[in-house]
């Protein structure tokens, strides 16, 4: 069924297609060698789509949607793996966004929760387009059904212009001022709708001009397919309505005027209205519009009677007109009329131009849709297309309606027709938003702009004057072309569908289940790839133990079945799962950064690693292999091995420590208090040597026989921590430190038997602050918590953390560790607003990976959008340091 719709969709364009050419063919014949000079011109700049096919946003959820209707042949299904979660848990692989209602990756939304069934939320007519060009192709045939949309539009303009300008290369300057206007060349590569839905009514709207040009029902299978594609719009995009809904008062004017063929226009309308009906009543009320045509079917006696009369005055009008002179039918508008109505319609837009924000929404249609029916941004338009553009463009709407007598009348009634849709393209808050434009302002442009260059006149006897027109149109496309060029040469994401083939290859091998961490991503591999997947949404869900035990259960259900995890952020750890790297690759990413209101420039190269992970099942009757080396866990924006993190930030630390140049000698006092209780001596240093050496204490080569030990280890990015294990007290207070590179001291840490203290006031070089290298770090909330590797007792964690500048009440922030699983816990007093290194202990006796919290008293609000209200501290380092092999030998001894 699916299928068939879209193949009616695809049959109505091909046809309004094929019948526009044939009415030009003599157009087309001129020129043969210039016609297929530009189709190639055409097809070389428009087919190189954008492959933005993530999820999360418009162009993802179309295509993907589209690609999932064809596979299922269906616009409802149950999705096999959300079914298998408890209901309770369901909300944990939802995407989350507040904007974006219940949905798993914004593509298709879960309609009915209990059964997990999934379905439309936007409008399918486009996706129904898709699903039927991917079952004939591949997953990359969705990409390109924009651009040869764009290509017929730029077909039917020059239709529209052959029949309206009396220049005999207006059809073929009309084709070049559209495509080659920069934001066609732009949303032309985008999957969006609005270009097919402009196609829909610009192709009607040529067609009904083909029938009124002919005589009563010469041609009244063109007021049918016209009537099709326009009644067809809407299907594709909402905003089509502000088109329809006018052509529709001026088929009722031509059939006052006496064109009784017209009547067939309301009654194939009708049918395509209770079928948009029909799609809002049982399919998709995304925008909400069922309830005006609800009110309007309450008056359906009244609309059968209008009808009635309409067809009656019609029949009359059509008598008298018989009987009378037939030249009434090309009685040619005033130039004054034209003029007045010209510069009213100029009056009008240059007021919104300048007064725009005061004007807001048109008074009696403002309250009426939602989000709709603002005026258009007139000034950011001019910004997109440069204002020499728009100021011609505005020159080419006056000569249009003023232009050539003969074919004045008709120029102005589609003037009028598309003349709301002009005011009522609505806000532009960015680049993306201007695809609005495409529906009829892009177009007109291109109809407005031609209208101009044509006014040049061909001088009889000089053949070469009729060349006039197309050099000056060529001129002005290159001149809007200009600082745009970035928009015809970036294709965004080009490629990202090859790259993520391999990765879905891999999970398809055994018929596999994927999780995904990163929605977005996900949505093109279950979609494009039809891997059966649930997908997390790591920037709205962060505490994944639901969904580990849900997933849990799904891996038990069916242990034949391979599992996998895939992420784009760092190595997953779970108490649960074991992971196996599989597959490993990096995306070099380009996408165009948005602009608000100006014309974007900006272009972002990033690269996007994406890896994949085959998932076990952990035996809970093996015990974990301890660590053995200094582990960091990255604070990278994935949530496996984490929980109540918050904010990713790049951070450049400045901290406070002592400076040594290599060779430099200083000196550290160790408090008497302190001196009888000493258990370690750490001290945490940066280097600007990759590989330094260790610095020596208290002697030039060797360690006095007071200290039983040292370990001096890599923390992580040139990080070091060097640890003293004293066998007995310190005879003397002062230690002498050599240092043999370059260090920078920004901790020196004394262990007693009831807590760590910083003695890093006792150094003799006075203390100075320095800008670290920049790090990637994490807010934890108040109550996070970590999974840390299963380590040998005595073993330690570094943390480098900043507590926030502003403490709630004056209190000294604290920060407590508490191991889930049992009684232990250790604190420490935070400076707020410094960074510092923490050294605290890990709980003893664990053999296997364990969750340990981090409380945070008190948490602080920072009253920004985006952040929690319950920020604890900002991790920049956390490090497993296990324990030296002498110091467990030790520590039984103590």
């Amino acid at each position: 069924m699916m299928f068939a719709i879209g193949t009616f969709f695809w049959i109505l364009a091909l046809a309004a297609v094929a019948r526009l050419l044939y009415a030009s063919r003599t157009v087309v014949r001129t020129h043969v060698w210039l016609w297929s000079l530009m189709t190639l011109m055409a097809i070389g700049l428009l087919f190189r789509p954008h492959e933005d096919i993530f999820g999360g946003e418009d162009p993802g959820s179309y295509l993907n949607s589209g690609v999932t209707y064809g596979r299922q042949n269906a616009l409802f299904y149950v999705d096999p793996l959300l079914a298998q979660v408890p209901q309770e848990t369901r909300s944990a692989f939802y995407y989350g966004h507040a904007g974006y209602g219940t949905t798993k990756d914004a593509c298709l939304w879960v309609i009915n929760t209990d059964a997990a069934l999934l379905g439309p939320h936007f409008q399918p007519a486009y996706p129904l387009l898709i699903s039927v060009a991917t079952r004939l192709g591949n997953n990359s045939w969705s990409l390109y059904v924009v651009p040869l949309f764009a290509l017929f539009t730029g077909l039917v303009l020059m239709a529209l212009a052959f029949r309206l300008l009396v220049h005999r290369l207006a059809g073929l300057i009309v084709f070049g001022c559209y495509l080659l206007n920069p934001l066609t060349l732009w949303h032309a590569r985008c999957a969006r709708p609005e270009i097919i839905a402009g196609f829909m009514v610009f192709a009607g709207l040529t067609l009904l001009l083909l029938a009124w040009q002919a005589r009563n029902w010469r041609q009244w299978w063109d007021i049918l397919l016209g009537a099709l594609c326009i009644g067809a719009a809407p299907f594709f995009h909402i905003t089509a309505w502000y088109l329809v809904i006018p052509a529709a008062m001026a088929v009722g004017l031509v059939i006052l005027w006496g064109r009784m063929d017209f009547l067939l226009y309301p009654l194939v309308a009708l049918g395509m209205l209770l079928l948009f009906y029909g799609e809002t009543r049982y399919v998709t009320d995304y925008y909400h519009v069922r309830r005006f045509f609800e009110a309007t079917f309450n008056y359906w006696p009244f609309l059968a009677l209008g009808l009635v009369i309409l067809a009656g005055t019609s029949l009359a009008m059509s008598y008298t007109r018989l009987r009378g002179s037939t030249e009434s039918k090309h009685r040619c508008v005033s130039g004054w009329l034209a003029a007045g109505l010209a510069l009213v319609c100029a009056l009008f837009l240059v007021n919104v131009y300048f007064n725009r924000e005061s004007m807001g929404t048109l008074p009696i249609l403002g309250g009426m849709v939602r989000n709709y029916n603002f005026l258009t941004d007139w000034q950011t338009f001019a910004n997109m297309v440069s204002w020499p553009m728009a100021l011609l463009i505005l020159v080419g709407w006056v000569t249009w309606l003023t232009g050539d007598r003969l074919r004045r009348p008709e120029r102005i009634g589609l003037a009028l027709t598309v003349f709301p849709a002009l005011v009522l393209a609505g806000t532009m808050r960015d680049f993306m938003m201007t695809r609005y434009l495409l529906l009829a302002v892009i177009p007109m442009s291109a109809l407005c702009l031609t209208a101009l260059v044509t006014r040049l006149p061909e001088w009889p006897g000089r053949p070469w004057t009729a060349w006039l027109a197309p050099g000056l149109a060529a001129v002005i496309c290159l001149m809007g072309l200009t600082q745009r060029g970035h928009l015809v040469t970036l294709v965004e994401h080009r490629g990202f569908l090859r790259f993520l083939a391999p990765f879905a290859r891999i999970i398809q091998q055994d018929q596999g289940i994927l999780l995904g961490e990163y929605s977005r991503i996900t949505a093109p591999l279950e979609h494009m790839f039809g891997v059966t997947a649930l997908g997390l949404n790591n920037e709205r869900k962060d505490d994944y133990s639901a969904v580990e035990r849900a997933w849990e259960t799904i891996m038990r259900s069916s242990p034949d079945q391979p599992s996998f995890f895939m992420t784009p952020f760092q190595t997953p750890r779970s108490d649960r799962f074991d992971f196996t790297l599989v597959k490993q690759a990096v995306f070099q990413d380009r996408k165009l950064q948005q602009a608000r209101n100006t014309l974007p420039t900006r272009i972002k190269d990033n690269q996007q690693p994406l890896s994949l992970y085959q998932m076990a099942l952990k035996d809970d009757a093996r015990p974990a292999t301890l660590l053995t080396n200094v582990m960091a866990i990255p604070m990278d924006s994935g949530n496996m091995g984490l929980r109540h993190f918050a904010n990713v930030r790049i951070e450049n630390p400045v901290m406070e420590g002592t400076a040594l140049a290599a060779g430099e000698q200083i000196s550290l006092i160790v408090p008497d208090n302190l001196k009888s209780n000493l258990l370690e001596l750490y001290f945490v240093m940066y280097s600007s040597d990759p590989h330094p050496v260790a610095p020596v204490i208290n002697e030039t080569s060797a360690l006095p026989q007071e200290w039983h030990g040292f370990q001096f280890q890599p923390l992580a990015d040139q990080w070091w921590a060097y640890t003293c294990l004293p066998n007995r007290a310190i005879a003397s207070s002062t230690l002498t430190i050599t240092a043999r590179s370059p260090l920078f001291i920004a901790a020196a840490l004394l262990q007693t038997k009831t807590n760590v203290v910083s003695i890093s006031s006792g150094f003799s070089k006075s203390m100075r602050q320095e800008v670290m290298p920049p790090l990637k770090g994490r807010w934890a909330r108040a109550d996070a918590a970590i999974l840390v590797p299963a380590a040998a007792p005595e073993s330690k964690m570094f943390l480098l953390a900043r507590a926030p500048d502003f403490s709630p009440g004056g209190e000294v922030p604290s920060l407590t560790l508490l191991d889930e699983s049992g009684p232990w816990q250790t604190s420490v007093s935070l400076q707020p607003g410094s960074w510092q290194w923490l050294i605290l202990p890990l709980p003893p006796e664990k053999n296997r990976d364990a969750w340990i919290r981090f409380q945070v008293q008190p948490a602080w609000n920072p009253h920004k959008a985006g952040f929690p209200p319950d920020l604890g501290v900002f991790f920049g380092k956390v490090i497993v340091a296990p324990a030296p092999r002498g110091e467990r030998q030790t520590t039984d001894d103590r």
